[in-house]
């Protein structure tokens, strides 16, 4: 009897505490067990581009059929996933592009923009049309592709209301509630005296760190937050009566793993495959956000 070929696929993930990551871990698992020729390893980063090193090395040690790598450090960039390519493994790059790889994760532009037109039409009505300050919370290893997002917000919301370069403020989230909170209350205790504060989040992880640092300090009132995701945080969010978070893209990281095993079966199988593939993406609001909740299962 011919024996199964067994693809191993490797998989590092970004984290274990963000519901993002974690959702796509799961939905990658079970994905994968439909496949009794599909053998998964996989690994968590924690966020440290050190040992997301060490599990490339690991996976090109094996050595893995195909890397799947969900990191957020553009700065590594080619060095990090060197191991695999001198072993001509292919790469699937997850949200983060990589060089000499292929793309899966969010139109950075497309959600950016509409999710900044969101914004816009909400400060129109709500302020006026009128913003003091801008703050965008960015994470130190993202320099290219995801701040995509944050320049197409700012432009789809100068359409609406004048914002120029010195009304804006950057600050390194590092991916952690904690920190950006801690970083986030100093800035509305200097800023106390303006009261109309775009905030423009990574993700809504961090949303979730911005909008308890404007609790802390009694600034809710005076920010509009833009975050992406779309996860149960979000949810949560728009479930609080008063909540300020105003729009989150949904990605979906549910339906990754899907989307992920069958891009890695053509390459494996050599196919022809775009070198950058988009999920379809949805603006979640207030208004919209409970005819987009996850299933429920009898279970739950």
């Amino acid at each position: 009897m011919e024996s199964v070929i067994k693809f191993i696929i490797g998989f590092s993930n970004l984290d274990e505490r963000n519901a993002f990551p974690i959702a796509v871990r799961e939905g990658l698992e079970q994905a994968a067990s439909q496949y009794p020729d599909i053998q998964l390893i996989v690994r968590n980063n924690d966020l440290n581009t050190d040992l997301a090193k060490q599990h490339i090395r690991e996976f090109a040690d094996v050595p893995v059929d195909l890397a799947m790598i969900f990191h957020v450090d553009e700065r590594a960039g080619f060095n990090m996933i060197q191991p695999l390519h001198r072993k001509n493994i292919p790469i699937i790059s997850i949200e983060m592009p990589y060089p000499l790889t292929y793309f899966f994760g969010v139109d950075n532009v497309d959600m950016g923009q509409q999710a900044g037109h969101v914004v816009g039409n909400w400060i129109r009505s709500n302020w006026n049309g009128y913003v003091d300050k801008v703050l965008i919370a960015t994470a130190s290893g993202v320099i290219g592709e995801i701040p995509g997002r944050f320049e197409a917000a700012l432009n789809a919301l100068t359409g609406y209301v004048p914002v120029s370069r010195d009304q804006i403020l950057y600050l390194d989230s590092e991916m952690e509630r904690a920190v950006i909170q801690s970083r986030v209350v100093p800035v509305l205790e200097q800023w106390k005296e303006y009261q109309h504060i775009v905030v423009i989040c990574i993700n809504d992880y961090v949303a979730s760190g911005i909008l308890a640092a404007a609790r802390q300090v009694g600034r809710e009132q005076d920010i509009a937050v833009l975050s992406y995701d779309g996860t149960p945080v979000a949810f949560e969010e728009f479930a609080r009566p008063f909540s300020r978070l105003l729009v989150s893209p949904a990605f979906y990281p549910e339906k990754y793993g899907g989307y992920l095993i069958d891009l890695a079966l053509k390459i494996l199988h050599g196919e022809k495959v775009p070198r950058q593939n988009f999920i379809k993406a949805q603006c979640l609001t207030r208004e919209n956000y409970q005819d987009h909740l996850p299933e429920r299962t009898s279970d739950d």
